[in-house]
């Protein structure tokens, strides 16, 4: 039986409600509300605990038992400090709450109500301020009195301006491994004071402090305290890239997008601030018009629905900035676009290669292979790498797959024929 749309999006609401109950059940406590903290504490799960101690960085959190976990949480809430962190990477809607509930009030909510505001209180209930109580079939919230108290000596005066700037640096972690994956501190703090000559900066001890305590809040970006790294890589990368580095394990190292980035020494591409600060926003993508002709040319050979379409396309900026040639073939075999004749191959590879060559990458950090070539060698004049030949030579009449397509012999050290600007051992010859 097809479900209507309205049946699709109730189903959906339904699970949505589901998901946001039983989380909020991690902190539910069975105690009377008004008991003191060292009580609720003792009251709340184990792994609701385990995550407080990791939000707030108490060492080896996860070797201590549950009564330890009580104590040292019991006593980092005692600190003005440890609150006054937690409130200034709290929204404002978050500050909202906090506000209402610091007049000493109890906030009764039902299951549809406490729903609604999920939202808002996960940060809250995760990191320990406020508490939820389950009386008589309602929920309830409520600040304990020892936390209500640091609250209502904060100067919200220093909050604001605390959050303001905490919202800022976050803007500029976000946008800068946006645009070039990953980069020290250091750069990104120069880059930040380059962009705001003349002004009142925030003290590059405090930038670098806010960098990191934005950890408390999930990002698109982490650090390991010098450099910060796009959320496409992981802390299992980077250890395994020191472990091999350590060992001097070349070849294993050949082919990792995070190690080029690293080892680079090209220069960064800085556009203007108010461009600058748009890689912040999560479905940002900068105009490229190139990509923009070869959708239109592939729409000739599918009839995808609208929203098809835009996954085809993201598909393919993916492969572009992070696989290669053979990668893209595969997305557009799996979305059902195959290619006829010479021709469409033919007019498929100089689209394909514009693309490639008019993307910006990280390896390039953050240049197109087009700008880049243009600042390294001046009075070069640019041209589109061609692929031509690998391509020509996989069609032997009828429709061409990916498989089909044999690779010409390429030097390992030479530029990789798909005009990525990287070597070909660090692209298509990864594989």
């Amino acid at each position: 039986m097809k479900l209507s749309d309205a049946q699709i999006e109730q189903e959906l609401t339904d699970l949505l409600s589901r998901h946001c109950l039983e989380d909020i059940a991690r902190y539910v406590i069975s105690a009377n509300p008004s008991q003191k903290l060292s009580v609720c504490l003792g009251k709340v799960g184990k792994p609701a605990l385990v995550e407080r101690a990791m939000l707030l960085e108490i060492a080896n959190y996860d070797t201590l038992k549950k009564a330890e976990l009580v104590k040292v949480l019991l006593t980092h809430y005692q600190e003005p400090k440890v609150i006054m962190e937690i409130v200034t990477w709290s929204t404002p809607d978050e500050k909202r709450i906090l506000k209402e509930l610091m007049t000493g009030i109890s906030l009764y909510l039902s299951k549809t109500e406490i729903v609604s505001v999920y939202i808002d209180l996960k940060f809250l209930l995760s990191t320990g301020l406020v508490h939820v109580f389950e009386v008589e079939g309602e929920y309830v919230l409520k600040l304990q009195e020892e936390i209500r108290d640091k609250l209502l000596a904060l100067n919200w005066k220093t909050v604001e301006r605390a959050s303001a700037q905490a919202v800022e640096v976050v803007k500029y972690g976000a946008a800068s491994t946006s645009l070039y994956g990953a980069l020290p501190i250091a750069k990104l703090y120069e880059l930040y004071a380059d962009y705001h000559q003349g002004e009142a900066l925030i003290p590059k001890t405090k930038f670098k402090k806010l960098l990191s305590g934005a950890m408390i809040r999930p990002q698109t970006y982490w650090t390991d305290g010098q450099y910060l790294y796009a959320d496409y890589f992981d802390v299992e990368e980077l250890d395994a890239l020191v472990t091999l580095y350590a060992l001097n394990d070349g070849e294993d190292l050949e082919g990792s997008i995070l190690l080029e980035i690293l080892r680079s020494n090209k220069p960064y591409y800085r556009p203007d601030l108010d461009t600058f600060l748009k890689y912040a926003e999560p479905d940002y993508e900068p105009e490229n018009l190139k990509l923009d002709d070869l959708m239109k040319f592939l729409k000739k050979f599918g009839t995808l629905k609208p929203d098809i379409w835009d996954d085809l396309r993201d598909e393919i900026l993916y492969t572009v900035e992070f696989g290669n040639l053979q990668e893209t073939l595969a997305a557009l075999e799996s979305f059902g676009i195959r290619f006829k004749s010479r021709g469409d191959i033919d007019k498929f590879i100089k689209f394909y290669t514009e693309v490639v060559n008019h993307t910006r990458i990280w390896v390039n950090r953050g240049y197109t292979p087009v700008e880049l070539r243009k600042l390294t060698t001046p009075s070069a004049t640019p041209s589109a790498t061609s692929t031509t030949i690998p391509m020509r030579n996989g069609y032997d009449g009828g429709s061409v797959n990916a498989s089909d397509l044999p690779t010409k012999k390429v030097g390992r050290n030479e530029p990789c024929p798909c005009g990525s600007g990287k070597k070909y051992k660090r692209c298509c010859g990864a594989n």
